[in-house]
Parts: C-alpha cells; structure tokens; sequence
C-alpha cells in the first residue's frame, strides 16, 4: 500500500471540543473543527443538501470561553461526505478542509494563540503512536 503524501505547509493540531467554525457570507454553514494549523483547517458539518459555495471568509469560536476569530480569509480546498443520508439518520454529516488566504498579523497571531490554547497534539504525533501501538 502507498503511504500517504502531505502537501500542507503546516503542521495540523485537533482542536478541542466546542471550537466551531462559521463560513461566510450568509453563516449558513457551521461545524465542529476537527483539526487545525496555520494554512487551514477541516470541520465536519452537516449538510441539509444545498451544494457546495465558495467562501471568502470565516470566523472561529469557541463555546467554552467566547474566543472569536472573525473573518479570516479562506477558500475551500474540499468538501467530503462522511455519512450519507439513511432511514436511521436524516442529515448527510460532510467534512469541509479550507485553506487560509494571506493573514494580517492580527490574525496570524490570533491564529497562533488559537492552536497554541485551544488544541492537542499534532495530528503527525497521534498517528505515529497509534501506528506503533498495533
């Protein structure tokens, strides 16, 4: 089996439970951030069936202590169903990966004390240990 080429740039963190991310313009997509680094992050969503628009930008929060980032530059890079739509389970669950655009220093630094708050490990880290836990 091939192993698996990173093209990121930035090393990804999961995020810790109750950080959301909103897109932009109309806030109708929201979701719960699964990972996230200085180029970008993924979220899972779920999605009513509508298809998928391009952002511009979106805004982080979390629920715990009202830390906000808003309007941080970004595009969508992809756009995944996770669970389909069932007779058990009436909304289809998506998981979103978005890259940043260029950040002001404002927002690179509250970028930074995001990840250096309000997550665990490197994604990298986990995969290692549990790889050479089996």
């Amino acid at each position: 089996m091939a192993g698996i080429v990173e093209l990121r740039q930035h090393k990804r963190y999961f995020a810790v439970n109750g950080a959301y991310a909103v897109l932009s313009p109309r806030g109708l997509t929201q979701g719960q951030i699964i990972d996230v680094g200085m180029g970008g992050l993924s979220f899972y969503y779920f999605a009513p069936g509508w298809r998928l628009t391009e952002v511009s930008n979106l805004d982080i929060y979390l629920v715990a202590n009202g830390f906000c980032v808003k309007r941080i530059p970004c595009k969508n890079i992809s756009d995944l169903i996770i669970r389909d739509k069932s007779r058990d389970y009436p909304m289809v669950v998506r998981r979103r990966g978005i890259q940043f655009g260029i950040l002001t220093r404002e927002k690179q630094s509250q970028l930074e004390q995001f990840i250096a708050h309000h997550t665990r490990q490197e994604r990298e880290q986990r995969n290692e240990q549990s790889s050479t836990q089996q």
